[in-house]
């Protein structure tokens, strides 16, 4: 069993994918699932990946790719299967010789048990493999970490691991600065985003497992808020938070409101250097596509807010009150009221990453830092926007069980 953990652009994926190209040559007719934790993520990240290593090594005509499928059919008759673990399930019966989680960090800790039991496929020596940036102390941590854990926690592998096979497994970590491929151009924007000595910069550059000091939001846990959406017909109300940005990102953020009281982070639009037409044809979808009520904009732009009503959109302002705002997620997230759908993943990434502020060593009371809180912001208005009126008595709950849909 092997752990690559490295910061964005350290090459994990690179490093996954060579790794199982080698596993496929040495071991004809094995299977072997490779996941990254969307669909998104399969047809972005991952196939383009195979397709360039392939292309590389003068293997593509050797490797068909079955689009029906979702798989490489190899010249010695290996399988690559990619798939995707917000849909876990699909994990389940095929017995394969080998299993790569891409992002695992990203993933539930309920694919990686399922894939576990996966690898049974006779006459091959069984590999699983995780890759990913770290998302504070959830499974993908203490699955390799020895000694005290929280209750919870899942197991360390390694003891079970090396009672059957005499061998703990290999952990790899680097940071994303260390990778020696990485374009000179992208490692100064990295260096320039990210503020040496913050949690984003340990996190996403360095590559380290942090959590807890400094976080605004500690509540939030991967492995218990983020789910897959509830279906429509649950859904009591459905609002747009909307935070502007041009060389900064902007936000448009879906968030709805079930008949249980719960608070679903649907679908996010997270992009830079757009204009108003772009982000009102992006609006228009979300609107469409979750029946929502309205868009609740960042106060801070009019004239924007004034663009999305002249393009026939219920925009209006939003309530800015930051601490309020941060309260109400802080609480929905305590009693586990709020959810974060898989495909969200700037928002998930925020939730772990949006600190308060630091000066002269000490946090600044009550003041976030700047930065990992674009969807924050777009979080805030939508939570605000359902639950004010709601307090009012202006939206009326069911009465239906809660579950996740």
């Amino acid at each position: 069993m092997k752990k690559f953990q490295a910061g964005q652009g350290g090459g994990k994926t690179v490093a996954g994918v060579f790794e199982v190209r080698r596993y496929v040559k040495r071991h004809p007719g094995a299977i072997v699932i490779c996941t990254e934790p969307t669909y998104p993520m399969v047809r972005d990240i991952l196939r383009p990946e195979f397709d360039r290593q392939f292309a590389a090594a003068g293997e593509e005509p050797l490797a068909l790719y079955r689009q029906k499928d979702e798989k490489y059919v190899l010249w010695n008759g290996a399988e690559i299967w990619l798939r995707q673990c917000d849909q876990q399930d699909r994990l389940r019966g095929p017995s394969v010789a080998a299993g790569w989680m891409d992002e695992a960090g990203q993933s539930p800790y309920g694919a990686f048990q399922i894939l576990s039991g996966r690898l049974r496929q006779q006459g091959y020596p069984h590999l699983l493999m995780l890759t990913g940036t770290p998302r504070g102390k959830n499974w993908f941590h203490w699955v390799f970490e020895k000694g005290e854990r929280p209750q919870g926690a899942p197991p360390y592998i390694g003891d079970v691991l090396a009672n059957a096979t005499g061998e703990e497994p290999a952990v790899f970590s680097w940071g994303s600065l260390d990778n020696p491929y990485l374009d000179p151009v992208t490692k100064a924007l990295l260096a320039a985003c990210y503020t040496p000595g913050t949690l984003a910069y340990r996190q996403e550059v360095l590559g380290e497992v942090v959590a807890g000091e400094g976080l605004v939001y500690p509540q939030f846990d991967f492995d218990r808020h983020v789910r897959r959406a509830p279906r429509t017909e649950r859904l009591v109300q459905v609002v747009v938070g909307v935070d502007w940005g041009w060389t900064n990102p902007g936000v448009m953020l879906a968030v709805g409101l079930d008949s249980s009281g719960r608070i679903w982070a649907l679908e996010e639009v997270y992009a830079t250097e757009q204009g108003m037409e772009w982000w009102a044809e992006a609006g228009k979808r979300l609107l469409a596509r979750w029946q929502a009520s309205g868009l609740y904009c960042d106060p801070a732009e009019p004239g924007n807010i004034a663009a999305l009503r002249e393009g026939g959109l219920p925009a209006r302002k939003a309530n800015n009150a930051v601490l309020p705002g941060i309260a109400a997620v802080a609480s929905k997230l305590s009693a586990d009221d709020l959810r974060i759908c898989p495909g969200c993943r700037h928002t998930i990434q925020e939730l772990g990453l949006y600190e308060w502020r630091e000066q002269g060593g000490q946090l600044v009371a009550d003041e976030p830092a700047k930065g990992n809180d674009h969807a924050m912001d777009a979080l805030r208005y939508a939570v605000l926007g359902l639950l004010e009126p709601r307090r009012s008595g202006r939206i009326a709950t069911g009465t239906a069980e809660r579950g996740d849909g």
